[in-house]
């Protein structure tokens, strides 16, 4: 196998894009999610989004995106950005135990099955959590399946805490054509 590489993404670069769109429907499309995108939304919604208001890490095999994570500052979430729902839901609790404005959402992360197993998820998530903290951020949150996650174990092991939170996001699955209709929050500190 070749040596993994994390990279972060700092400019639009077509075949990075493909490979993440490739790595995002492949990793989304099967459970908990079983959601489906078109490549055009992914460039749109996420790729683009987070490429101008946030952060892109990819894991490389070669030259072949094998691994993904996406995140950025809530404060920098804007009306048009998918994730707005994520900033609206969470600055209407008063439940939170972290200052949300100084909070970075862990918005994506994805390893293509044969991949997994290795710290790729693992190395995905630190690096994004250097990128916070160097960006003057004192916390991360992030969202996932209520049940059958597999990312929620990797950032427990991080020192992630369960924010007793879960989301029916109903109206918003219906967009993206989700089977998974509740979502639960972890939170920690960088």
């Amino acid at each position: 196998m070749k040596s993994i590489k994390i990279i972060r993404v700092i400019e639009d670069q077509l075949l990075q894009r493909i490979g993440f769109s490739l790595v995002y429907k492949s990793v989304f499309a099967e459970a908990p999610y079983f959601e489906t995108y078109t490549d055009d939304w992914v460039a749109e919604n996420v790729w683009y989004m987070h490429l101008r208001n946030g952060y892109i890490v990819l894991a490389l095999s070669g030259e072949k995106v094998i691994g993904l994570g996406c995140s950025i500052r809530l404060t920098k979430i804007i009306p048009n950005d998918p994730n707005i729902e994520v900033k609206n839901f969470l600055f209407q609790r008063d439940n939170i135990p972290i200052n949300l404005s100084r909070t970075c959402y862990m918005s994506e992360i994805a390893v293509l099955p044969d991949y997994r197993s290795k710290g790729i998820g693992r190395s995905l998530i630190q690096r994004r959590f250097i990128l916070a903290k160097t960006d003057g951020m004192s916390y991360f949150i992030m969202r996932t399946a209520q049940s059958g996650s597999m990312s929620e174990n990797l950032y427990l092991n991080l020192g992630a805490k369960d924010a007793g939170i879960v989301q029916d996001i109903s109206d918003h699955a219906e967009k993206i054509n989700s089977s998974s209709r509740f979502r639960k929050y972890l939170y920690g500190e960088l």
